[in-house]
Order: structure tokens, then sequence, then C-alpha cells
């Protein structure tokens, strides 16, 4: 019986080392899953970043280049109105 008893105990002994050898080599992937998921979100971070300059950017030039229409129609229209009061 005690042979028995100490044969069980080895086999469990067994099964707790490989089992807490498992939940080590689980801790060492999620830190590593941790850090890989905090450069993504850094990387993400400054891309989003990049992307609202670049978004401003855009915005900046299009009200620019409305006002330099703008300014071109207004020389149009006074262009034409000089014409237009010259054959009054």
């Amino acid at each position: 019986m005690q042979v028995r008893f100490n044969a069980e105990k080895a086999s469990y002994e067994s099964q707790i080392s490989q089992l807490q050898y498992r939940v080590k080599e689980l801790e060492s992937q999620v830190a590593l899953y941790i850090a890989d998921l905090d450069r993504v979100a850094t990387s993400n971070n400054q891309r989003l970043n990049e992307n609202d300059t670049l978004i401003k950017k855009v915005q900046e030039l299009e009200d620019f280049y409305k006002i330099g229409e703008l300014q071109s129609q207004i020389e149009f229209y006074k262009a034409n109105s000089f014409v237009i009061k010259g054959f009054e």
C-alpha cells in the first residue's frame, strides 16, 4: 500500500512540476505579448498624430487655395467691371 501511495505521490508531484513549468512559460508569453501590445499601441498613436498633422496641413492648403481662388475671381470680376464700364 505504501509503495502505491509513493508512486501516486511521485506522479502527482511530476504533474505539479510540469504544470508549474507550463505556467511560467505562459507568464513569459504574456509578458512578451504585453510588451508587443505596448509597442503597437505606441506606433499606432504616433501614426494617428502624423495623420492629424497631415489632415491639418491639407485643410490649411485647401483654405489657402480657396483664398487664392477667391482672389483670382475678384481680379477677374474687377477686370470685367472695367470692361463693362468702358462700353457704357
